[in-house]
């Protein structure tokens, strides 16, 4: 547009990460994909509060970590996790009820200088300094060329549980404090696998029922 500076589309990528290295293995949807990760939605945390869960950390809170079948899933520090998902972009800010719940996160995690895009599953854990990225999680590998900047950016997409999740267990655990109509209105029905898995830990066919 006028007066906008003119940009050079392919470099600007290459400097977010190695998006030449990208095959056409599985078909050119794949490259339309990583692509897409680029402007994932971020959520806000559980308990209504309007901040979006997006923060810019320095590269020494994220590592690298050995595959050993993590599947796409990494760790993150109990407290990260819970200053991220603080209640304003305060990070001394107390999390809501609703973000202390919160045990696991799905990302998408943009570091140009050290691990290119990535994107997963982070799972809280006590023990650990930063947040720790498998192999499986890197979609794109990190800038070849200038990187744009130094520091990594972590995308919070989905929180599990979610205020829903936890007020369906609440049913099923014949929870006292029952949820409220509006609540419960708002609930989707689910999914056959997750009966399954219900069935199987041994939830009575009645409780699965209601």
């Amino acid at each position: 547009g006028h007066g906008l500076k003119r940009i050079d589309l392919k470099s600007a990528l290459l400097r977010i990460g190695d998006f030449e290295s990208l095959t056409y293995e599985k078909g050119a949807h794949k490259t339309i994909s990583r692509l897409k990760l680029l402007v994932s939605p971020c959520c806000r945390p559980p308990g209504g509060d309007m901040v979006f869960s997006m923060r810019r950390l320095h590269k020494n809170r994220v590592e690298i970590i050995e595959e050993n079948g993590h599947m796409g899933c990494g760790f993150i520090p109990r407290s990260l996790l819970l200053e991220i998902l603080g209640k304003t972009n305060d990070i001394d800010s107390k999390a809501s009820a609703g973000a202390k719940r919160v045990f696991a996160i799905q990302v998408r995690i943009i570091g140009p200088s050290t691990i290119g895009v990535a994107k997963g599953m982070l799972v809280a854990k006590d023990g650990i300094n930063a947040i720790q990225v498998p192999s499986s999680m890197i979609k794109v590998e990190k800038s070849k060329t200038d990187p744009t900047h130094d520091d990594v950016v972590l995308n919070v997409h989905k929180c599990f549980p979610w205020n829903s999740h936890w007020i369906m267990g609440r049913l099923i655990n014949n929870d006292p404090n029952v949820p409220s109509k509006k609540q419960k209105e708002g609930l989707k029905a689910v999914c056959s696998d997750v009966m399954r898995v219900f069935q199987s830990k041994g939830v009575p066919t009645d409780v699965l029922r209601k």
